[in-house]
């Protein structure tokens, strides 16, 4: 009983998938449900932690975020239409860079070549 009770108290720490920005994306695997974890870099004890299901709710949840959090920034909270619009573009183009897996498949591939 003491051991399962070690056990019990003892936490594998969540492991870090994405480190962008300001924010990060772990994954922990104590919990069989909402083990993603999306939160700031300045959030340690996870009081504005967002608890996500699947790795693509997650992904959304950091890209919401950062639209808000950059159209707040660029803005000083009073965004115009057209500022907003531009501001979702771009904020798509840079995520879109960042998850783009083509680069690296292809620098692989070459790399195998140059080995070979």
């Amino acid at each position: 009983m003491g051991s399962e009770d070690l056990k019990r108290k003892t936490r594998a720490k969540p492991t870090v998938l994405l480190d962008y920005r300001s924010w990060i994306l772990e994954v922990d695997h104590n919990f069989p449900s909402a083990n993603y974890i999306v939160r700031k870099k300045s959030d340690q004890k996870y009081k504005q932690a967002a608890y996500c299901s699947s790795l693509e709710d997650g992904l959304k949840t950091i890209y919401d975020a950062m639209l808000l959090d950059n159209v707040n920034r660029k803005n000083g909270y009073g965004a115009r239409f057209l500022d907003l619009k531009n501001l979702i573009l771009e904020t798509k183009m840079e995520f879109k860079a960042l998850l783009d897996v083509t680069p690296k498949i292809k620098a692989g591939m070459e790399k195998g070549r140059v080995e070979k």
